[in-house]
Parts: C-alpha cells; sequence; structure tokens
C-alpha cells in the first residue's frame, strides 16, 4: 500500500502502524480496524491509540486509494463468487486473501487484498481464516497467473420473474472453495429472494447487520456466526 501513499505525510501514517505491527504492540486486527476507521482515539479496552488529526486524513485518503484500485482490478466483482458489487450491486469489504491474523506481514501488501462480498468474507472468516497457516484450502485470485475459469465456472440467467446462479466446480480448489464459502446458499438465496419480494428485503437487512459486524471483536464473531446460521435455516426451510 506503500506505493499508494502521495506524500511524506501518508508513508509516515502508514509506516507508523506498520511498525507497530512488526513489533508487536498491536495485532494485525487493531492494525486494520485503526486503518479502516481512524478515529482521533482508537479504544481497544486494554490498549489505547490515538492519531493527530493529519494522520487520520491520511489513513483515510489511502483506504480510498486502495479501494479504488482494488475496484478497478478486480471489475468491481468478488473475487469468490464473480457477483458484482458496489453502488449497483453487493456490499463488499476489502479482502485480505492471505489472512492477516496469521499473516500480520500481509496486512497492507496490496499483493494480499482484493475485493470480497459480505457473504464470501464472512463464510472465509469463519470456515478459512484461522487455519490457513502455510497452505490456502480455497483459490487464491491475486495469484500470478490465476484464471477463474480453471477452477469454477459461473452461469447467470435472468428473467423478468427469476434470477438463478450457478457454479460448476472443475477442480479439487474449487469444490473446496464452493464447499467452504457455501456457494450452494448463494444460489438457493438467489432464487428464492427473485421470486419472494419480502424475503429479499429481510435478506437485504441481514446483509446490512453482517456487514457492521467486525470479525475482530468476539462478540461480533459470535453474532456472525448467529446470523450465519440465521440465515442458512430460513433458505433451507424456503428450499424445501
Amino acid at each position: 500500500m506503500r506505493s499508494l501513499s502521495e506524500n511524506a505525510v501518508d508513508r509516515a501514517s502508514l509506516a507508523r502502524l506498520a511498525k507497530m505491527l512488526a513489533d508487536d504492540e498491536i495485532t494485525s486486527g487493531r492494525a486494520w480496524a485503526c486503518f479502516s476507521q481512524p478515529d482521533q482515539l482508537k479504544n481497544f479496552g486494554d490498549q489505547k491509540i490515538a492519531f493527530s488529526a493529519a494522520e487520520v486524513k491520511a489513513y483515510k485518503s489511502l483506504r480510498k486509494l486502495a479501494s479504488t484500485k482494488l475496484f478497478k482490478q478486480f471489475k468491481g466483482a468478488c473475487v469468490y463468487c464473480r457477483r458484482p458489487v458496489g453502488r449497483y450491486g453487493y456490499s463488499w469489504h476489502i479482502e485480505h486473501v492471505w489472512p492477516k491474523a496469521l499473516h500480520p506481514r500481509k496486512t497492507f501488501l496490496m499483493s494480499n487484498l482484493a475485493v470480497g462480498c459480505v457473504d464470501c468474507n464472512r463464510w472465509k472468516g469463519v470456515r478459512v481464516d484461522k487455519t490457513a497457516a502455510q497452505v490456502l484450502p480455497i483459490i487464491d485470485p491475486t495469484q500470478r497467473g490465476f484464471k477463474y475459469s480453471r477452477h469454477l465456472g459461473y452461469v447467470q440467467i435472468s428473467t423478468e420473474d427469476l434470477h438463478l446462479i450457478k457454479y460448476l466446480t472443475k477442480d479439487a480448489l474449487g469444490a473446496e472453495t464452493h464447499a467452504l464459502l457455501n456457494f450452494s446458499e448463494i444460489e438457493r438465496f438467489t432464487l428464492i429472494d427473485s421470486m419472494n419480494g419480502d424475503l429479499a428485503q429481510l435478506h437485504s437487512e441481514l446483509r446490512r447487520l453482517l456487514g457492521a459486524c467486525n470479525p475482530e471483536d468476539p462478540e461480533d464473531e459470535r453474532l456472525i456466526e448467529l446470523l450465519l446460521k440465521l440465515r442458512g435455516s430460513i433458505y433451507r426451510v424456503q428450499g424445501t
């Protein structure tokens, strides 16, 4: 992300977080929370971190630049499920492909950042990020020469009344991605939402709540798990 720094203040502000992370003064989750929401005082209960007005401005500027670059690089689509994100699509997060908790040195590397929709980001956090220390069990869209079509096929059909998405697995990584990120649920709720406006509205609110949760917070982590289970139960019942 240093390459996005436009001036000495940006570089110094980013270097401060990177040094705190390297010196084990702060966890990768807290470092990213500071970068993402740089309030004047960041209170983590056992740790308080203050930033100057210049640093707050620098972090906000760098995040905007990173988001713009990633959105363009990945063509406005989630790197895992390929659904559109942004203004006319689903909510999204800056995604750490190799989990920052296990790979803190990759926290601010643009080469490890991508576009992830709320759905894929949350399932990856629950099922992948806690164990991917040496091997990533799902596709790595940041890998040199990566081609989505080698691992997964993405079929989308829309009519006036129906919207259908189908994923076709082509190899072991594609199959694991499909299973761990719960693509079957995406297929199910996409179809059901297109036929049931009330349920689609409820789903939109569930997704908003998921997007507002902080996976670094233990309380929010439990809420995320509960919301994902609740959504799964709703759509399993509707799909029967």
